[in-house]
């Protein structure tokens, strides 16, 4: 595989899952990747957002773990977390569990862990 094809939409990241491909040809789909959108929370204001109307809410914790194991059962090989807002910014609200729980959460459970988020750096 390319060096493009490891960053883009190209389709050629379905051959690096074979025993996937095999059982969706045997009608026994499995999950090889998922989005989670961890909050809706953000520390910009960018006119062109499309999610600007936030409401401030995150995933629980227990949801997101509970979510994962489920979708591991089936398979799962990798998580993107992101969201309606910076998934760094991540908290929940019944826990306090934060964005290095929900990373050490998908790390122990064995899966590749991509992150889409503004790239801002974050200041305490």
């Amino acid at each position: 595989m390319n060096i493009s094809d490891s960053f883009t939409s190209t389709g050629a990241k379905f051959f690096a899952h074979e025993e996937a491909m095999i059982n969706l040809r045997n009608g026994k789909g499995q999950p090889i990747t998922t989005h989670v959108m961890l909050t809706d929370i953000c520390n910009h204001s960018c006119a062109f957002c499309s999610v600007q109307a936030r409401a401030g809410d995150s995933l629980p914790f227990d949801d997101v773990v509970d979510y994962l194991d489920i979708l591991c059962g089936y398979g799962l090989k990798s998580v993107i977390l992101s969201g309606g807002g910076n998934p760094i910014l991540y908290k929940c609200r019944t826990t306090r569990c934060d964005f290095n729980d929900v990373v050490n959460a998908a790390y122990a459970r064995g899966l590749d862990i991509g992150l889409i988020t503004n790239g801002m750096p974050l200041t305490r």
